[in-house]
């Protein structure tokens, strides 16, 4: 698959910015590996890095997700295609988050 210019994507990454390196590797790794060898085959990519509270216990608050549905509008507004969220518990909301962006 050969991305070019054409498509923009977006990580929400910062929740463990570890998780996010290894996670940015790893996909310009699958991306080489799935063909591409040239610098203007790459896809553009836009981290953004959030200092966000650890999701953890029973009960996640309104104020505990807030930092996340800003980092998802701020990747939106930036015009990505879609967007991976590094951090596994965050996906227990995705179905709400999803809705804070057109992208997917």
């Amino acid at each position: 698959m050969i991305f070019g210019g054409n498509v923009k994507i977006g990580v929400l990454g910062g929740i463990g910015p570890e998780a996010t390196g290894r996670f940015y590797l790893d996909l310009f790794r699958r991306l080489q590996q799935s063909g591409i060898s040239s610098n203007r085959d790459f896809p553009q990519v836009v981290v953004n890095s959030i200092p966000a509270p650890e999701l953890v216990g029973e009960y996640i608050s309104e104020a505990q997700l807030s930092p996340y549905r800003t980092g998802l509008r701020q990747l939106g507004d930036s015009g990505v295609d879609f967007i991976a969220m590094v951090c596994n518990t965050i996906h227990l909301y995705r179905d709400e988050l999803q809705k804070e962006v057109k992208a997917q």
